[in-house]
């Protein structure tokens, strides 16, 4: 190649030759890969931390307001089956900014017409986590709550779905499972027996019923990496 001049133009003197590009890109690409997947995590895990905390705000919030404007205690709420079914939606939407409310033993497919998964995303949950048991509400927001009967401690159960169908439908990433207290405070659900929050136990349907109360404990979501966690440290392994 030649200049106007009538002499040669070589590539080195743009700064660098071929193989110093191809290089350079190339190396590009491996620490693209590298760090990417991880950066992607990070992006995951701090969207999950920061919908979670806002949920439990938000419902917190909505039931102790309900509970104070019902003399303190939700209590005073249950219907003759010890239970909300019998109220409706122009109830729930005092305090939730709401779209649509489904009721049990009937309209709850109309609100969530999919499956709930265990952490391991292939094991499907009991039909405890959302189910015919359950009144189903969807917020404006996104959000599907899934409010339950009295179980353990005649406390109501709620299961918050933070990204509503988009998906994954999978306990421990967007899906929860809390309790209410007759004064309205949301707090993570006790597991039931076999009830856990670590990778390692696969098949197992009651994985990520715990993983509210880990949350809670520590501001991470390290379970989504690790196969097991010191629940007292909050180390893993």
């Amino acid at each position: 190649m030649q200049d106007s001049g009538g002499g040669n133009l070589r590539l080195s003197t743009l700064g660098f030759t071929l193989s110093e590009v191809l290089i350079t890109l190339g190396i590009i690409g491996i620490v693209a890969a590298m760090t990417l997947p991880s950066l992607i995590n990070h992006y995951r895990d701090r969207q999950i931390l920061s919908q979670f905390n806002h949920a439990v705000s938000l419902f917190s919030n909505a039931f102790t307001q309900m509970a104070n404007d019902n003399g303190g205690d939700l209590r005073n709420l249950y219907g003759p089956w010890n239970d909300f079914r019998h109220l409706g939606q122009d109830f729930y939407a005092q305090y939730f900014k709401l779209l649509k409310m489904c009721i049990p033993y009937g309209s709850y497919k109309d609100c969530v017409p999919y499956t709930f998964y265990a952490l391991d995303k292939k094991t499907e949950t009991y039909n405890d986590v959302c189910g015919i048991w359950t009144q189903v509400g969807i917020l404006e927001n996104g959000m599907i709550f899934c409010l339950g009967m009295p179980g353990v401690g005649n406390e109501f159960t709620l299961s918050v779905d933070l990204n509503g169908a988009k998906g994954p439908n999978t306990m421990g990433y967007d899906v929860f499972k809390f309790f209410i207290t007759d004064a309205g405070i949301v707090h993570p659900r006790k597991a039931p027996d076999g009830g856990v929050c670590e990778l390692r136990f696969k098949g197992n349907p009651y994985n990520g019923y715990k993983c509210a109360e880990w949350i809670q404990k520590f501001q991470n979501v390290d379970y989504l990496h690790y196969e097991k966690l010191n629940w007292t440290s909050g180390e893993h392994y």
